[in-house]
């Protein structure tokens, strides 16, 4: 996954929030984002890295926490 930046994530602790998850990623607008339920691992487009600042803001305000790799 070269073009994806990875980051481990707090706060997800069942596929019900990993769907959760993916899906207010997606209703901000960063779509082709995945997300590793048994590594509790996200995967951000490379293309998306300059709004990472943007992204942790919107995962805390919902209760997760984003720790780069």
């Amino acid at each position: 996954m070269d073009e994806y930046q990875r980051y481990h994530v707090k706060g997800v602790k069942d596929p019900k929030e990993a769907d959760y998850l993916i899906k207010l990623l997606e209703e901000a607008g960063y779509y082709q984002c995945e997300f590793e339920m048994s590594s509790s691992e996200l995967y951000i487009p490379i293309a998306f890295a300059d709004m990472i600042d943007d992204i942790e803001e919107l995962m805390l305000d919902n209760g997760i926490e984003l720790l780069e790799d």
